[in-house]
């Protein structure tokens, strides 16, 4: 039977300010390990701190408007292009996250030996985040190609949406959710952890490192939390892989790529390391000190000023100094730029 990720999934996951996700273990005590109240940052956001620029993808995805809508844009105020850039770009990327996330399902579906399922519009809509339409109308393009992959390598489902947890690493730790293990009977016969990519069909037919690294991350952790079989979770040991392969999927075709696990786990623990850094760095400057004013100098700005209206702002960039000698100086200069 294969590893199932726990029903209640959301009951190991957490939110911490200036942090982002993070992950949790409110289990009791076994001999995998205690009870704790500690949190440990999430997968992404470590390996986020290693972001990449993507200037070359927003330029692409504002070319592709037609001529109209540019027009549109150029007629705006400053603040307004940005935000029309902003929807543009968001858009784009919901369209595609929306689509990836169809594809995985429909991956799912097969592992389990079951077909694709069939949604609608009415499915996509009532999602905790809505899809839009436009992704399952792409996503139909993608499935020769992902048909034709299972044919290529039947993959039998061995653990799926899983918790790892890394208590220790580098004295902090982390927690994701990992894609899944996968157990491939034909062509390159073996156990992987797996990561599902679908690919613009303009975009290149290949994996990144931190696909990789993500990868190792997930199979490295420490223990896994998977559902008990009666509705509730339980820690459990990682299944052992004998490598990671990320499936880059296309319309025209998939690609697997195999992430040397060694090579993987190394980037994960150093981009690990560079976020602890990132976090620490916020120490290294201090609370601004209160700008402070003699009695003097402020008297005498008073004395040079040449209209009311910088009178006025005086007394409201220094309230917290401002005395009735102050007042009464005030006074005084805007009867005379009265007179």
């Amino acid at each position: 039977m294969p590893l199932l990720g726990p029903a209640d999934a959301e009951a190991f996951r957490d939110w911490v300010q200036g942090v982002g996700r993070v992950y949790v273990d409110p289990l009791d005590g076994c001999s995998i390990a205690d009870k704790t109240d500690a949190w440990w940052p999430s997968i992404s956001a470590v390996k986020n701190a290693d972001k990449s620029d993507w200037t070359g993808v927003l330029i692409k995805r504002m070319a592709k408007l037609p001529a109209e809508e540019w027009h549109r844009i150029a007629e705006l105020g400053l603040e307004e292009r940005k935000q029309a850039m902003r929807a543009v770009n968001s858009h784009d990327l919901n369209v595609a996250s929306g689509r990836g996330t169809i594809i995985h399902w429909w991956a799912e579906d097969l592992l389990y030996g079951r077909p694709m399922r069939k949604l609608s519009t009415f499915d996509l809509d009532i999602m905790e985040r809505p899809i839009p339409h436009e992704s399952l109308e792409i996503a139909e393009l993608y499935k020769p190609a992902l048909v034709d992959l299972f044919r290529t390598y039947d993959p039998e489902l061995v653990a799926a949406e899983y918790v790892g947890i890394h208590r220790t690493l580098n004295g902090v730790g982390y927690g994701g959710t990992g894609d899944g293990i996968v157990r491939f009977k034909k062509t390159k016969p073996g156990v992987y952890g797996i990561d599902w990519k679908s690919r613009d069909i303009t975009s290149a037919m290949r994996a990144y490192p931190p696909e990789g690294a993500q990868i190792a991350a997930s199979v490295n952790a420490e223990y896994v939390i998977v559902d008990d079989g009666n509705g509730g979770a339980t820690r459990a040991e990682v299944p052992e892989v004998d490598g990671a392969v990320i499936v880059s999927i296309r319309p025209d075709g998939a690609r697997v790529y195999p992430a040397p696990l060694d090579a993987a786990w190394t980037r994960f623990q150093r981009i690990h390391q560079w976020w602890i850094w990132r976090q620490e760095e916020k120490d290294v400057i201090g609370r601004v000190w209160p700008v402070v004013r003699t009695q003097d100098d402020l008297l005498d700005k008073i004395q040079r000023s040449t209209t009311q209206e910088a009178l006025v702002n005086l007394f409201l960039h220094n309230k917290t100094v401002w005395t009735e000698d102050h007042t009464k100086a005030a006074a005084k200069r805007k009867a005379e730029l009265a007179a």
